[in-house]
């Protein structure tokens, strides 16, 4: 197995060689963005230029309700459902109990 190496060589036109570090890479053409959660369920994402986003979850689960609802599969725990509402009546079919009164 051979070291890792930080350093490499790229081959520009046929003849020009030249060493060039990951480090180099990186900081060369990193960006820097943000995601910072606002604590209400929304998160503000900055991106690299600095427009700001505001990701408002619960207000998308609430406008996208009936999709998530009636569309599937879902998956939970490895397991796939066709629907929520198959799910749900699995969930019902596993945990039942039966009470009676007697008087």
């Amino acid at each position: 197995m051979y070291p890792m190496m930080e350093i490499f060589l790229l081959m520009l036109m046929k003849t020009i060689v030249q060493n060039i570090s990951f480090e180099e890479i990186v900081q060369t053409y990193e960006t820097v963005t943000t995601l910072v959660d606002n604590t209400d369920g929304t998160y503000t994402y900055t991106s690299e230029d600095g427009t700001e986003t505001i990701v408002d979850v619960p207000g998308s689960v609430v406008n996208q309700f009936g999709n998530i609802v009636n569309e599937g599969p879902v998956t939970v725990n490895g397991e796939t459902f066709n629907t929520i509402e198959e799910y749900i009546e699995n969930i019902v079919t596993l945990n039942e109990t039966v009470t009676v009164f007697k008087r």
